[in-house]
């Protein structure tokens, strides 16, 4: 029995969903431009583009538990926490829920919108944004280690299986990196 992957995005999405927002990146490349530059700056940044689809477009936003997501989106999360309550987000998802259309030109003019503050550093600075990258190359290293046979078996990985100190420095981490872009919300 293997390991479900964790999902990259926060927001949770069905097969409808997540053909609508292929479609529409496949028939924009606007869209799929942006995915590509975002994904040089942050991890996930693909995740988070779907996440803003998701936002703009379904009527019951579920909001996934931290366990169920890659450790390397958390800065994601704390941006769509920060644009969750922004008091302009009601009367976009009025005018964008149940519209493909219209949900997936919000994801595009929120995910330019979001490149242009990551790209000036007004959201999170160059070391912040590397920190991410860092968090998501260790998730992806204890992944890889995990599905490694063990004595002919396959063993899987989990925090709670880590030595103490690799938990206490992953929290301490994730906890740093949180506290550093509450500190930018103004």
């Amino acid at each position: 029995m293997s390991a479900v992957p964790p999902h990259v995005h926060w927001i949770e999405v069905d097969a409808y969903d997540r053909a609508a927002f292929a479609r529409l990146r496949a028939d924009t490349p606007a869209l799929a431009a942006l995915a590509e530059s975002g994904g040089k700056l942050l991890p996930h940044f693909d995740g988070l583009l779907l996440d803003l689809y998701a936002l703009a477009y379904k009527l019951n936003v579920v909001v996934r538990p931290p366990e169920a997501v890659t450790p390397g989106a958390v800065v994601c999360r704390v941006l769509l926490d920060d644009l969750r309550a922004a008091p302009g987000l009601a009367a976009l998802r009025r005018q964008t829920a149940l519209d493909e259309h219209l949900a997936g030109l919000a994801a595009l003019l929120l995910g330019d919108a979001l490149l242009e503050l990551l790209k000036s550093e007004r959201v999170l600075t160059r070391d912040e944004m590397l920190d991410a990258w860092s968090l998501d190359q260790q998730a992806e290293e204890i992944a890889a280690r995990a599905a490694e046979p063990l004595g002919g078996q396959q063993y899987h990985l989990r925090p709670r299986h880590l030595p103490i100190r690799q938990r206490i420095r992953a929290r301490q981490r994730l906890q740093h990196v949180a506290l550093l872009v509450a500190e930018l919300d103004p």
